[in-house]
């Protein structure tokens, strides 16, 4: 119990450090996004057309990562709060409201409330409802996020299901629970491998020359497309 709560807080003290962090790079983004995108536009050793192709899936797939943590987060909220008000747990709504934002923390999530309810419900005499929030959390809460993640990322992103969750979970284990923000997780860079191999025609995949820096092609300037929302 006592690495739990080490392990809880020590992951609450990186998401609030990553949170800040983004805050602060967010601003320079919303503010020199334009030009940022148009230089890495430039940098990318691709064809424009594929280019525009590229980058265009890649905000699909960012969207979709968003979107789908958005809903997890719902879900698993509504689900704790439901099974609270249940046992007759007071603050129920609350709880439910708690859940759903701690849900973006990798390795714990809603587990952050929902385990130490049950442990005091056990202590306190009343197990049954402790085993039963304890089998509700575990089977129920946790393993929504693997269901409802790939079918929201997959549908949206047009990947195979077993390959979003796969990913997923790859993602956990390399990035460790330091990993506060879903974006970043290394899935995406497996989406970004599977978006550059679609994009690149078949025919095309052995001749297209991988260079360093601007194509000397004057038309490029008037190619970049406008920032993909």
């Amino acid at each position: 119990m006592l690495s739990l709560f080490l392990s809880a807080g020590q992951n609450a003290a990186a998401f609030l450090i990553n949170f800040f962090l983004m805050l602060y790079l967010l601003f320079f983004i919303l503010r020199d996004g334009e030009d940022m995108y148009r230089q890495v536009f430039r940098a990318v050793p691709l064809p424009t057309n594929q280019k525009q192709l590229l980058f265009k899936k890649f905000a699909d797939v960012s969207i979709a990562t968003l979107k789908g943590t958005f809903i997890v987060g719902l879900v698993q909220g509504a689900l704790g709060g439901l099974i609270f008000a249940v046992l007759g747990i007071n603050g129920a709504v609350f709880w439910g409201a708690v859940m759903a934002m701690v849900s973006v923390l990798p390795a714990v999530g809603t587990a952050l409330i929902w385990v130490p309810a049950a442990v005091i419900l056990i202590v306190g005499g009343a197990w049954i409802k402790g085993l039963i929030l304890l089998a509700f959390g575990t089977f129920v809460i946790s393993m929504s996020d693997n269901v409802l993640r790939p079918m929201v990322v997959g549908r949206q992103t047009k990947m195979p299901d077993y390959l979003v969750l796969f990913s997923t979970l790859g993602g956990l284990s390399l990035a460790s629970a330091a990993s506060s923000w879903d974006l970043w997780s290394p899935r995406c860079f497996w989406r970004f491998g599977n978006s550059l191999r679609k994009t690149i025609p078949k025919n095309d995949r052995r001749r297209t020359p991988v260079r360093l820096g601007l194509r000397p092609e004057s038309s490029v300037e008037g190619a970049i497309p406008a920032n993909p929302q």
